[in-house]
């Protein structure tokens, strides 16, 4: 995950972002089923985000693709984010718009851990996780 220079601050601040993930370990009914199952997720969008407290607007969008080659444009926003020094928890509702799961719900939860780099300043961090699809 990354963010626009000049990075999180210590004020809340309306920010650019952009996420790459790459799934693995997929478990679940579909899988056993043999459905297509989700290979990576990109992502761009906005958040008003600080250093240190909650996160009140994340919004973006995107594509995952699968493991039958296809793909799905998403959307997404937040139910819940905090941060402290720049890391954090979050839950993430994903909307699938096309292809492949079309209306099933889908939540992304993740932790945020700063890459090397310090908050404020802060543009850099890798997302740990689950994809859940419902």
């Amino acid at each position: 995950m990354s963010w626009a220079a000049p990075g999180i601050g210590t004020a809340p601040a309306t920010i650019e972002w952009n996420a790459g993930i790459d799934f693995t370990n997929c478990t679940g009914s579909a899988v056993d089923q043999g459905h297509s199952t989700p290979v990576r997720l990109a992502e761009k969008g906005t958040e008003l985000v600080s250093c240190d407290g909650d996160v009140s607007v994340h919004t973006g969008t995107g594509e995952i693709t699968w493991s039958d080659g296809s793909t799905s444009q998403i959307s997404a926003g937040v139910n819940v984010q905090s941060k402290s020094a720049g890391a954090g928890h979050g839950t993430f509702p994903i909307t699938i718009l096309t292809g492949n799961y079309v209306g099933h719900p889908v939540t992304d939860d993740n932790t945020v851990t700063p890459s090397g780099q310090s908050c404020p300043g802060l543009t850099k961090a890798t997302l740990t996780g689950t994809l859940s699809i419902f």
